[in-house]
């Protein structure tokens, strides 16, 4: 599963933000070679995907991602979406709600 916290967040143009996103493993086995990815929206500007390595059963991680508003970006509210994914599971995603101010 995937969680990213806070929920919602606002983010002033030219500043940053960091979140945090956790991926658990909810399955009986390790799963290796996670990959965890933003979807890319041009008004936000963020870093790239990061991979984890090894994940034990029952057990999450959490990594962190610092977003910022792009310097043209207008004042809305945009959902930014996270996926994990892992050979041999599931996909899973995420979202994070981002509001941006003038």
């Amino acid at each position: 599963t995937l969680r990213v916290m806070p929920k919602r967040v606002v983010v002033n143009k030219r500043k940053h933000r960091r979140i945090a996103v956790t991926v658990r493993n909810s399955g009986n086995a390790a799963a290796v070679k996670i990959k965890l990815c933003p979807k890319r929206i041009r008004a936000i500007r963020f870093m790239k995907c990061q991979t984890i390595g090894r994940v034990a059963p029952g057990k999450s991680v959490t990594r962190r991602f610092t977003i910022r508003a792009a310097r043209n970006a207008r004042t809305q509210t945009r959902v930014l979406r996270f996926t994990a994914t892992s050979p041999g599971a599931p996909k899973a995603g995420a979202a994070l709600t981002v509001k941006i101010r003038g």
